[in-house]
């Protein structure tokens, strides 16, 4: 439309006769925002509260063609209109002003006077997933309106923000059923293991489809570690409502439980087709042999539906049967393909697995090792990765046979030891991947601002910490060690690193323990301080390769052939660490930096493959703390460890395992001669592609000075605690100069101990110490 028929359009904007204003905004459809000008835009607005219906309609239909922000106050306020239509339009105008600007404008609707507004402007933010509105849709969970309260929960869901999960899971004991049910599924959005116990709880709920909810997301697999779920579901079956009864068995088939086997037979004989439907459903899932009659029986079942889960069902038995009996017809002088799977599970945001996860997944280095002669000559292998965020889900699914290498801390590895004992069967835990002897790894941590500084100001504090890992381990270890009861004299509850990271930054915890690579992420991100470190307790941890002993003992050569895919990329790793830091960033999100400080040069642990004699006793330590936990667990550590495969795979790859073993030595770092490594410094210059490194911390801060006058940024200062030679970021040490010398620690107390034997020097900060600089001397 031209320009100039504008004033034209705006008289008629203003004609008493109601046809000639909704004639006039429907030709204003074809105006664009350039030609209207704010003149026209206010025109619109004002329309919206005209006195005819479908006028409103219609000036809220073209305030959405224009996408003018500005235009949002006056979209909220239809949402209050008494007409219907008016009220829709409005709604949908709302979710497509996808700019920053309108969500802006939508954000103080949140609490608005009216609760049907407020729940139309959470729906539209739904669109935007704009992470401004986080801290109000966290308020408006706890709204006094139902509706309102639940599709906060709903576009929380959709933000996906870590900082949301302690709001949601407080939803799950709701006054209002439909919250609760959305609750369930919002926080299956997380993924997190630590939420098991809350599901299963809700699968007790006293509306039905709140349970139903539950039992669907306790079918998850990547989520649910059926040693909890399994009870609870086969727990289920006996709910009055079928629904509920209906997503119990499909998730138990999920969940690979093959003891429900029994009750699942039972239930194809129910009265309710779709009981008898999912029951044959999970039987061929499970490949329950002992199925077949029933189900031979259900193939001629009234119910259409039903006899085609039972024949499906059956053709999966069958092929079974084929396969055990060798029944497979070839054509004549045809050599069968064997095809082995080959299923690992590892942790990509745990760092330490690296070297047995990422790097050696994102190189292909498996293939080039995996066995191809012999008995492998005619072998097709099928990979498979799987990614977890802790240990435990993947023991889970190593007991249903779903894995056959695993990655993982010491802690869950005795786990997994004790849940294959359980079920009369046994896994290896075959190697190393990296490690501390001195325990270095797992910490404790304060809000960045919080005036703590040591552990043993935390008596009488919450602590929180994923159960069950290395960190609970230490946590509890140290708290001993103070003389405490961990029972009585803190209150420990669960949560796992990025929930714990949340309440780190949100103040709504006093300290939080975790692993690798949260125990530095957190103070890198600037939200947290480290104040105890699991290198004090002197007890080793380590992540090591654990395996199903069918797999190992069926295929030792796969085995080894992936141990040596771990191998090269511990070379590959040593030779370039911050190449292999950034592309260990690039698939895990771990800053690049927290990478290096772990695995690189004198890094806080060691990327080790031997099986050391103290993370021999870092497993057995590992037992003997969770028998503190209560945990009653059976493991013969020496049963348990075998190395036999990785000393195979040292000895093909060239390697002297025994002089390895006794080997304690970091990565060193290069192109300076240090004449100790705790006073060594480096320094990641931005935009450079390797880290600078200093025999002493005085010439690093020279250094730091002569960056800074030049322009140049820093990525990372890395320092070393002058007593025990953990690396830390100078950021939150602590230092005292004597002279030129100076020394960085982690723990105040151990600073001022170090003055008052040294002259009496300050304790300072970094941005003190370097208000000071020292002549930049040779590095």
């Amino acid at each position: 439309m031209a320009l100039e028929s504008a004033p034209s359009l705006l008289s008629r904007l203003a004609d008493p006769d109601a046809s000639i204003r909704q004639l006039a905004l429907i030709e204003l459809e074809w105006i664009s925002l350039d030609d209207a000008g704010d003149v026209v835009l206010e025109a619109i607005v004002a329309k919206v509260r005209d006195p005819d219906p479908t006028v409103r309609s219609l000036a809220v239909a073209r305030l959405e063609d224009l996408g003018d922000a500005r235009a949002v106050p006056a979209l909220v306020g239809a949402l209050e209109d008494e007409d219907e239509k008016v009220r829709e339009t409005a709604l949908t105008a709302l979710r497509e002003f996808r700019t920053e600007a309108g969500a802006a404008a939508l954000l103080p609707g949140i609490e608005h006077p009216n609760a049907q507004v407020r729940e139309a402007v959470i729906i539209a933010l739904r669109e935007h997933r704009d992470p401004r509105a986080v801290e109000p849709l966290l308020r408006a969970t706890a709204d006094e309106a139902p509706r309102v309260r639940r599709e906060a929960v709903v576009t929380l869901a959709y933000l996906r923000r870590p900082e949301s999960v302690s709001a949601l899971r407080a939803r799950l004991r709701d006054s209002e059923a439909s919250v609760r049910k959305v609750a369930i599924g919002a926080l299956d959005f997380f993924n997190a293991p630590a939420l098991v116990p809350d599901f299963i709880e809700s699968l007790r709920d006293d509306d039905w489809q709140v349970r139903r909810e539950a039992a669907i997301v306790l079918g998850r697999s990547k989520v649910t570690p059926p040693i909890l779920a399994i009870p609870a579901l086969l727990e289920a079956l006996e709910d009055r409502y079928w629904q509920v009864r209906k997503e119990a068995i499909l998730s138990l088939g999920k969940l690979g439980a093959t003891v429900a086997s029994g009750a699942l037979i039972a239930l194809l004989h129910d009265d309710t087709p779709d009981i008898r439907k999912a029951a044959a459903q999970s039987l061929g899932e499970l490949r329950a042999r002992g199925a077949a009659p029933t189900l031979t029986r259900l193939a001629n079942d009234a119910d259409a539906e039903v006899r085609k889960a039972a024949r499906h069902a059956l053709g999966l038995l069958l092929v079974l049967v084929v396969f055990v009996l060798g029944g497979c017809k070839r054509s004549e002088g045809e050599k069968p393909q064997d095809v082995i799977r080959v299923s690992i599970g590892v942790q990509d945001s745990t760092i330490s697995c690296a070297t047995g996860g990422i790097l050696v997944r994102e190189l292909g280095l498996l293939d080039k090792y995996l066995p191809k002669t012999g008995r492998y000559a005619n072998t097709k292998y099928e990979v498979e990765w799987k990614s977890f965020t802790s240990g435990p889900p993947i023991t889970t699914d190593m007991v249903a046979g779903k894995i056959d290498i695993g990655l993982m801390g010491d802690f869950p590895s005795v786990a997994n030891a004790d849940a294959f004992r359980k079920l009369g069967k046994h896994s290896y835990y075959t190697a190393i991947i990296a490690g501390s002897v001195e325990g270095s790894g797992n910490a404790v941590l304060v809000p960045a601002d919080s005036p703590v500084t040591s552990l043993s100001e935390l008596k009488g504090k919450q602590i929180s910490v994923p159960f069950g890992s290395s960190a609970h381990g230490t946590l509890v270890r140290a708290l001993r060690d103070l003389g405490w009861d961990p029972d009585k004299d803190v209150t420990l509850v669960s949560q796992a690193p990025e929930v714990g990271g949340s309440a780190l930054r949100g103040h709504k915890i006093d300290a939080h323990a975790d692993f690798v690579p949260y125990s530095e992420l957190f103070p890198f991100r600037k939200y947290a301080r480290k104040i105890y470190d699991g290198g004090t307790a002197h007890v080793p941890t380590s992540v090591g390769v654990v395996v199903r002993d069918e797999f190992a003992d069926r295929y030792p050569e796969v085995l080894v052939g992936y141990l040596r895919a771990t191998l090269e990329a511990d070379r590959l790793f040593t030779e370039d660490p911050e190449k292999y830091s950034e592309l260990v960033q690039k698939v895990s999100g771990v800053d690049a930096e927290v990478v290096y400080m772990f695995q690189g040069p004198l890094g806080i642990q060691t990327r080790d493959y031997t099986l050391k004699p103290e993370y021999r006793k870092g497993l057995e330590t590992a037992v003997a703390t969770l028998a503190l936990l209560k945990k009653d667990l059976n493991v013969d550590v020496n049963a348990f460890v075998v190395d036999r495969f990785i000393r195979q795979a040292a000895k093909e790859s060239g390697l002297d395992y025994d002089a390895r073993i006794g080997n304690y030595a970091p990565l060193p770092v290069t192109g300076i001669e240090a004449t100790d490594p705790k006073l060594v410094a480096q320094i990641w210059v931005k935009d450079e592609p390797k880290v600078r490194a200093y025999a002493t911390l005085g010439a690093a801060l020279g250094a730091l000075s002569e960056l800074a006058a030049s322009g140049k940024a820093t990525r990372a200062f890395y320092v070393h605690d002058r007593n025990t030679g953990s690396k830390l970021f100078a950021d939150f040490a602590y230092f005292v100069r004597a002279g030129s010398d100076v020394s960085a620690f982690l723990l105040k107390n151990d600073a001022e101990t170090w003055s008052r034997s040294h002259g009496g020097a300050p304790v300072v900060g970094l941005d003190e110490l370097r208000t000071k600089p020292l002549q930049a001397v040779a590095k």
